[in-house]
């Protein structure tokens, strides 16, 4: 499917407007704006084998007068130079927004009330058994729900929604339902703002499912009081105007909205949880800022060619694996776990091992060489994960040894991986097992991070696909 506008293509307060057509192809998930003129859009006359002014390469915004309606594109980027005469020559860029019915001068104007968006998998996270039912409307309905605070100047709905949709030209139709979420900002705030609030929301989502997340927009509203102009058609009360944008966000592989996904393939959602519960779950998720990388440590480390025929190399595999630990790391330092001392078991252990060497040089060299250590190594951080969730592990059968060895092993794996002490790039056929329980490891942490109790982590144990694949992986000799 694609969507063209044909019209006048021209930069913020200039009078060089250049005959063009924009193209949204959602097959290809791009925007492509392709001018036909004898000046670029800054104005300078293009001279033939002389093309690529360094002026033309990129804009942040680009004004379109197209019939009836207003565009303005959003950091376009120059793609191609074709002459098809002396005289006249095609230009095509990139765009990566398009804002329908508004001309922006720049995006600090931008002055965003509330965002209706689509993302993957939103009915089947928030409906549960209600999804079965309204999957199958018997009439329409509109239905939004009560607001919930996100975090300080965010709060967030629910749109159910069941309308007509013309089937044929006699008139028959049939009822189509959907679900959005709706984001509102009491104080009006830029695109790049709503945009990591949309990244946020979807990273959750794709926490929860371990599903690469595609989202797409239904509208924006605007305040007009810093909006050059705007489409007549769409204003709305208290000075305020409707934007449609198109948008082909990098993750979305396909483009596609995907709904459907079983209760046990997601590690929470309205099937195990109350309203109330997954409110608890979404706010955390906002609000710890600090563990963002750890969170997207965990979801990348699902999605590497997800729906893809490439294969991972070892290479990528190994990364995978730094990267889970890295995350392990990096949450054991956030917990800032007291360092406890034991100074004179560690004397009395080294004396005793000093006693049994008859070599006096070797004596001296172990005395200077081996301190007691002042902080937590590695070791000891993964040991105090597996410590943590000891409780859920004794009840897996198989996996004690494991287990009881997995501290040392992943330390070793990881000091060789990234102090670059190793000979091959394959790290044998039991590292998949170090992977996959550092993995669980990691997933607990994250579910503990945004308010699961020891019980709750426990019942996901239970009926989760991922966790159980991820254990089968482990206890597979």
């Amino acid at each position: 499917m694609k969507r063209e506008f044909k019209g006048e293509f021209y930069l913020p307060r200039s009078q060089n407007k250049i005959p063009g057509k924009l193209i949204a192809d959602f097959d290809k998930n791009k925007i492509l704006l392709n001018l036909y003129t004898d000046k670029y859009l800054s104005g300078e006359t293009i001279i033939f084998n002389k093309h690529g002014h360094p002026n033309d390469k990129h804009f942040e915004i680009i004004h379109c007068d197209a019939v009836s309606n207003e565009l303005s594109l959003i950091n376009s980027k120059f793609r191609r130079f074709e002459p098809i005469s002396m005289h006249l020559f095609k230009i095509t860029y990139e765009v990566n927004f398009i804002l329908e019915n508004v001309h922006i001068s720049n995006l600090s104007d931008l002055s965003i009330i509330n965002a209706k968006l689509n993302f993957s998998y939103l009915k089947t996270f928030f409906n549960a058994w209600d999804f079965i039912n309204k999957d199958d409307p018997k009439e329409e309905y509109l239905h939004v729900s009560e607001p919930f605070k996100i975090k300080e100047n965010l709060i967030y709905k629910l749109e159910d929604k069941v309308q007509q949709k013309l089937t044929n030209f006699d008139g028959s139709y049939h009822l189509e339902y959907s679900k959005s979420i709706i984001f509102e900002y009491e104080i009006g705030v830029c695109l790049e703002d709503l945009l990591i609030d949309i990244y946020n929301f979807s990273s959750l989502l794709a926490f929860s499912t371990n599903k690469p997340i595609s989202y797409e927009f239904r509208f924006i509203t605007l305040e007009n009081k810093n909006v050059e102009k705007t489409n007549y058609h769409y204003q709305l009360e208290n000075n305020h105007s409707l934007c449609y944008i198109t948008h082909f966000p990098r993750n979305n592989s396909k483009n596609e909205i995907k709904n459907d996904l079983h209760q046990n393939y997601m590690f929470f959602s309205k099937w195990q949880f109350s309203d109330s519960e997954l409110h608890k779950f979404i706010t955390n998720w906002f609000s710890n800022k600090q563990l963002k990388p750890i969170y997207d440590f965990f979801i990348d480390s699902n999605n590497w060619f997800s729906d893809n025929n490439i294969v991972l190399s070892n290479v990528m595999f190994n990364n995978k694996f730094l990267n889970v630990i890295q995350g392990l790391e990096s949450y054991f330092d956030i917990l800032d776990v007291t360092f406890v001392s034991d100074n004179e078991n560690f004397t009395k252990n080294r004396q005793e091992i000093l006693n049994k060497i008859d070599d006096n040089n070797l004596k001296i060299w172990l005395t200077k060489n081996l301190k007691f250590p002042r902080s937590h190594n590695l070791v000891d951080k993964l040991s105090f994960f597996t410590n943590r969730y000891g409780y859920i592990f004794k009840k897996v059968n198989g996996i004690d040894s494991f287990v009881s060895q997995y501290s040392i092993t992943a330390t070793d794996y990881r000091h060789k991986l990234s102090h670059g002490k190793i000979e091959q790039t394959f790290q044998g056929e039991n590292f998949h097992k170090i992977y996959s329980f550092s993995k669980i490891l990691l997933c607990f942490c994250i579910l503990e991070s945004i308010g699961f109790e020891p019980y709750d982590i426990e019942s996901i144990c239970n009926t989760n696909v991922f966790i159980n694949d991820e254990l089968r992986n482990v206890q597979h000799v």
